[in-house]
């Protein structure tokens, strides 16, 4: 199996395109284990994705 071009062989990420777009969005984007279908294998780490980006937006927009 050919290696990701995202992943460096000594196992570092490199900045791909979705880093790039993150940066670009001043959006906040976090790294968990689970498969392709997080909010399934993870759900407690999406949730507090969500509340905490929820709790931004209220702060904000006092």
């Amino acid at each position: 199996m050919a290696a990701s071009p995202s992943i460096n062989n000594d196992g570092e990420h490199t900045m791909c395109l979705s880093t790039v777009a993150v940066k670009l969005a001043n959006a906040t984007a976090m790294n968990t284990k689970g498969s392709h279908a997080i909010y399934v294998s993870n759900p407690k780490v999406v949730a507090a994705l969500i509340e905490q980006a929820a709790k931004s937006v209220a702060t904000a927009s006092n």
